[in-house]
């Protein structure tokens, strides 16, 4: 539990721990980008997996599309 705390208080500055020591709080601690509750950082994980798809559909389907194509150009040097 002990362990918990500490990595809590290392990774959210401005916890409860520091408020005691009057040490002042981190504007913002964690980046909106990093903090998977934040709207910023939801929007990036979701335009990242839009590319991840579209970047499958790309690479496998894209050239399977144009096998006969290719089949039909390499067969004339052949």
């Amino acid at each position: 539990m002990e362990e918990e705390d500490e990595e809590a208080r290392a990774l959210l500055a401005g916890g409860p721990d520091e408020a005691d020591r009057g040490a002042p709080a981190a504007p913002g601690a964690l980046p909106a980008l990093c903090d998977p509750s934040r709207l910023a950082h939801r929007l990036l994980v979701l335009l990242l997996m839009c590319f991840l798809g579209f970047g499958s559909y790309f690479c496998y389907d894209n050239p399977a599309a144009l096998q006969t194509q290719v089949k039909r150009f390499y067969f004339l040097f052949i």
